[in-house]
C-alpha cells in the first residue's frame, strides 16, 4: 500500500503540540521502568507510592503561625530543581573552649551525636534542601551551646551572666529554630491528614462489593498513588537523632540548672523563664514533628498490608494496574513541570 499523501500542514505549529505530552510520557518511563522489572516481587518500593520531604516551598522566615501549607501536583516540589545553584552549607565542629563546671552531659556524648548527624546530613539519600535546613538548626544549637555554657566560665546560672546582646541573641536563634520546625510540622501535619483521608477512601474502595475486584484495585491504586506520599526512613530517623541533638547540647543541662535557681526565690529571672519557654517549645515542637511521621508510617505500612499486599499476591492485574498508574502519575507531575518552566521563562523575557 502506498504511503499517504505528504502535506505541507505537517511543518506547522499545531503539529508539534503534542511535543510536550510525548517528552512528559518519555520521563515517566524512564522512571519506573525499574519498577516494572521488579514487580514479580512483591516489595516496598513496588507497592508504595512516591516518596515526599519534609520541605515545601515556603521561606524559612515566614510565619511561625502560617499553616496555609500548599500541596505540589509533585512529591517533590518543583523548587528543589534549583537547589544544585545553592552553596551546601557545612557542619560546625564542637566547640573546642572548656564547657562551664556542673554539666550533666559529657563532653563525648555531644560529639558521638554531632558526628551522628554530620553522617546523616551527608548522606546521598539526604535532599540538599533538607540537609540545609537541618544544617542550620544544627549550627544554631552549637552557637547557643556556647553562649549559655563556654562563653562565661561560672558554675551557676549562665543567664545571670549574658550580656544584653547575647541574651538578644540567644532569643532570636531560638525563634529561628521555631521557624524552621514550625515549617516542617506544618507539612507533617498536612501529610498525616493526607494519609488519613486517603486510609479511608481506600477502605470505601475495598469494601464497595459493587464492582468487581480488578476495578476495585484500579481505584485505590489511581487513590494511593495521586494522594499518599512515602515516608522517607532518613528523615524519620533525623528526626530523631536531631532530638537527641538538642537534648544532649541545651535541653537536659539549661533545664537542669534552671530547677535548681528554681528553689531559691531570689533566683528567679524573667529572661530565664522567657528562654525557658522557649526551649520547652522546641522540644515539644521537635517530639511532635517524630509522633506525626510515625503516624504516617503506620497508616502508609497499613494500607500496604491491608490492601495493596493482597491484591499483589492474588490478581495477576494488578502488577499492570499498578504500573499504568503510575505511569499515568509521573506524566502529570513531568507536565506540571515543564508548564511551571514555560511560565518562568515566559515571565523572565
Amino acid at each position: 500500500e502506498p504511503f499517504p499523501e505528504y502535506y505541507k500542514s505537517c511543518e506547522t505549529e499545531e503539529a508539534h503540540a503534542d511535543k510536550e505530552v510525548e517528552k512528559a510520557y518519555e520521563t515517566a518511563i524512564s522512571k519506573v521502568c525499574e519498577e516494572v522489572i521488579r514487580f514479580r516481587e512483591v516489595s516496598s518500593d513496588v507497592t508504595s507510592p512516591p516518596p515526599f520531604t519534609m520541605e515545601d516551598v515556603k521561606n524559612p522566615g515566614s510565619k511561625c503561625n502560617d499553616k496555609n501549607a500548599t500541596r505540589s501536583d509533585s512529591p517533590v516540589p518543583l523548587s528543589f530543581h534549583m537547589d544544585t545553584e545553592v552553596t551546601t552549607p557545612q557542619l560546625s565542629e564542637h566547640s573546642e573552649a572548656d564547657p562551664r563546671p556542673g554539666l550533666a552531659i559529657p563532653e563525648d556524648r555531644k560529639k558521638d551525636v554531632l558526628e551522628e548527624i554530620r553522617i546523616m546530613v551527608n548522606s546521598d539519600r539526604m535532599r540538599p534542601a533538607t540537609k540545609r535546613r537541618f544544617v542550620a538548626m544544627c549550627n544554631i544549637i552549637l552557637r547557643i551551646e556556647y553562649l549559655l555554657f563556654r562563653r562565661h566560665q561560672t558554675p551557676v546560672d549562665p543567664v545571670s551572666f549574658l550580656t544584653g546582646e547575647e541574651v538578644e541573641e540567644v532569643m532570636y536563634l531560638a525563634g529561628e529554630i521555631m521557624k524552621y520546625l514550625t515549617i516542617i510540622d506544618n507539612i507533617l501535619l498536612q501529610e498525616l491528614d493526607y494519609a488519613q483521608r486517603v486510609q479511608h477512601t481506600v477502605k470505601y474502595i475495598a469494601d464497595d462489593t459493587r464492582y468487581n475486584v480488578v476495578t476495585r484495585f484500579k481505584n485505590m491504586a489511581e487513590v494511593i498513588i495521586n494522594n499518599l506520599n512515602k515516608p522517607r526512613p532518613s528523615e524519620q530517623r533525623l528526626l530523631t537523632v536531631f532530638l537527641d541533638f538538642f537534648d544532649s547540647y541545651i535541653y537536659t543541662d539549661f533545664i537542669s540548672i534552671r530547677h535548681r535557681q528554681l528553689r531559691t526565690e531570689e533566683n528567679w529571672s524573667p529572661t530565664r523563664m522567657q528562654m525557658t519557654r522557649c526551649m520547652v517549645d522546641i522540644w515539644d515542637m521537635i517530639n511532635r514533628a517524630i509522633e506525626n511521621y510515625d503516624a504516617i508510617v503506620k497508616i502508609t505500612m497499613d494500607i500496604k498490608h491491608e490492601y495493596v499486599e493482597p491484591h499483589f499476591n492474588e490478581m495477576n492485574e494488578a502488577p499492570r494496574i499498578w504500573r499504568n498508574a503510575m505511569i499515568q502519575h509521573h506524566i502529570e507531575i513531568q507536565s506540571a513541570r515543564m508548564r511551571q518552566s514555560a511560565q518562568q521563562a515566559q515571565a523572565r523575557e
